[in-house]
């Protein structure tokens, strides 16, 4: 019995581990020469619609781009989305691919990793794949860079904190 619980347990993990975006594309998100076989698409942010009392009490700022809405919200107490489409991701479910879930919790109640429309903002294609990539404003050029990834293709759709590697 002890055998099958391992076994069921290391199952999960490899098909846990086996979704995270694999580096070349972790690496590509927020850069201008993307990794070799990764294509990047800017989306442009220049175009802002905001609303304050979006789907009840959101204040969100997205862009139009290919009939999608692209963008962010947050709510009265701080919580923050993704917008694509008419789907909304909240940040602090994402799956922290470089740092520990308590340092990703830590770090996003202090602030350190707030959305806005200074990030770059992008779609990364590998292979089958496709992902929305937010590359986060940094102050300091120094700042280690961070990104969320949205794999486009994973059903449900899957939410990637990156801190590092990302080359800048």
């Amino acid at each position: 019995m002890k055998k099958i619980i391992v076994i069921g347990f290391l199952l999960f993990s490899i098909s846990a581990n086996a979704q995270v975006p694999l580096t070349l594309v972790r690496n590509s998100c927020g850069v201008s020469d993307s990794a070799r076989g990764v294509k990047t698409t800017q989306i442009p942010m220049n175009e802002i619609v905001e609303e304050n009392n979006y789907q009840g009490d959101l204040m969100v700022s997205y862009s139009q781009f290919r009939g999608q809405k692209i963008g962010y919200a947050k709510t009265k107490s701080g919580m923050s989305f993704i917008i694509f489409g008419k789907s909304l991701y909240s940040v602090a479910d994402a799956t922290p691919t470089e740092m520990s879930v308590s340092r990703y919790k830590n770090d996003l109640k202090n602030g350190d990793m707030e959305l806005d429309l200074l990030a770059d903002w992008s779609f990364l294609e590998y292979k089958q794949k496709r992902y929305l990539c937010i590359a986060l404003s940094r102050p300091m050029e120094k700042a280690p860079p961070r990104a969320y990834l949205l794999d486009m293709t994973s059903n449900p759709r899957r939410l990637f904190f990156i801190s590092s590697p990302l080359k800048h």
